[in-house]
């Protein structure tokens, strides 16, 4: 799917947190707990849609054979506890009261933060991919492309993804996507539903839990941060697979000149992560550092927010990172959350 980065989400002068690239050797047992993941979509991923489909469900047997369970969950965080739970409740009050003043609906965060509770799934994930694709709602259309909703998914990702995941939507709709089924206009009903903000959310929740096992797994063992997942957001597993494939190998090759037509054409219509500032195309490292950038920004605007419209006293996400060497040989501090 296409993004189309809005200028007035973040600052750009905002000081981004470092890059995290190499896990320390030494890990005490409070970091083996602790440390950061994201969220998945594609510019344009397959034409076919029951090829994308078929995909994600050979891409899961692949992960039952070769990652064993305890890894993933070694490596993933998106299972949150009740003092997760209650701390995630002020930041949603937070974020309401910010829109109000905005004159914007809020009961989009209440679906947000219904999704979090009902999947156990981290809720500042879901938050920080709806503030970088359609700033809370803002924008929900693309002039680029299908690109739809909060979440902003094209036609044929949120078809598979209706598939996928339907029937564990019917358990807390009401039959909804179901019912879908006797409809004349299927299609055209199905893709609407990006717009219902309750199910885009359900749905991206799952997303983030399947794709969890799929970062183990591209990372080579790497631990999983907030911008390992925004990449999967934006790229799709299988346009994912490619870029970590030359991160991993730390590949000097120009991404505009890489992959296949589908990978090249995400970096042609993104150029804000896949392009610096004389125009000119970025390696792998470069474009992971453009994107940690952006999603770092994000956690300094919601901390404004709490700051500004909640009680500001809200522990550190579960999910933050250990201290971890980075790119810049600076390490992270203990209020680092990314």
């Amino acid at each position: 799917m296409a993004f189309t980065p809005t200028a007035t989400i973040a600052k750009d002068n905002t000081r981004p947190a470092p890059l995290h690239i190499k896990i320390n050797g030494s890990k005490t047992n409070a970091s083996k707990k602790q440390f950061s993941i994201t969220v998945g979509k594609a510019p344009k991923k397959n034409k076919d849609e029951k090829h994308a489909l078929n995909f994600l469900n050979n891409m899961e047997k692949s992960l039952k054979k070769n990652a064993p369970q305890p890894t993933i969950k070694k490596h993933s965080c998106e299972k949150i506890s009740t003092s997760g739970s209650n701390r995630y409740k002020k930041l949603a009050d937070s974020l309401k009261n910010y829109l109000k003043s905005k004159n914007r609906p809020s009961s989009l965060i209440d679906d947000i933060y219904k999704a979090s509770t009902t999947t156990h799934t981290d809720f500042e994930l879901l938050i920080i991919t709806a503030m970088i694709e359609s700033d809370l709602g803002r924008v929900t259309e693309s002039k680029t492309s299908s690109a739809r909703g909060i979440f902003q998914y094209i036609d044929p990702t949120w078809i598979s993804l209706v598939k996928r995941y339907g029937q564990k939507i019917d358990q807390y709709d009401n039959g909804v996507i179901s019912n879908l089924a006797k409809s004349d206009t299927k299609r055209i009903d199905t893709l609407a539903l990006r717009h219902n903000t309750r199910i885009a959310s359900l749905i991206k929740a799952y997303q983030l839990q399947n794709e969890s096992k799929i970062l183990s797994i591209y990372k080579n063992g790497q631990r999983i941060n907030t911008t390992d997942y925004y990449i999967m957001h934006m790229l799709g597993s299988s346009q994912a697979r490619i870029f970590y494939k030359l991160l991993n190998e730390k590949s000097d090759n120009k991404l505009a000149d890489s992959g296949g037509e589908h990978f090249q054409e995400a970096v042609r219509l993104n150029p804000t992560f896949f392009y610096g500032n004389n125009n000119n195309s970025l390696n792998a490292t470069q474009a992971y550092n453009q994107f940690h950038r952006k999603v770092s920004q994000q956690y300094k605007r919601l901390h404004d927010i709490n700051e500004k419209y909640g009680d500001g006293n809200i522990l550190r996400s579960k999910c933050k990172l250990p201290n971890v060497q980075t790119v810049s040989a600076i390490k992270t501090t203990k209020d680092h959350r990314l």
